[in-house]
């Protein structure tokens, strides 16, 4: 599966939270067109945050700016594109 359809399915099921649930975000809050939540072994509740209609994510306090793979590798400790690919799919 492409990126792009990856993300289009992620945005148009509504399928956001799963994803932070399950690579290990906490104190995650749905602020309505984004969500808030801290990384696993953060240091902070309210230190990242995803864009739901871009899944544009940034990671305050880690300093990791991307999207929403980029997410998935940190969280996953992950480094290979394919391989977050391959994560992601696993799960739709």
């Amino acid at each position: 599966m492409e990126a792009e359809k990856i993300k289009l399915f992620i945005i148009e099921n509504n399928r956001y939270k799963d994803i932070l649930d399950r690579v290990g975000c906490h104190s995650i809050k749905d602020k309505g067109s984004y969500f808030i939540f801290g990384v696993p072994n953060g240091d902070g509740q309210n230190t990242s945050v995803l864009y739901k209609n871009s899944l544009v994510c940034n990671l305050h306090s880690r300093g990791v700016n991307g999207d929403i793979f980029d997410l998935v590798m940190y969280c996953l400790n992950i480094n290979f594109y394919n391989k977050v690919i391959a994560v992601v799919e696993r799960y739709f």
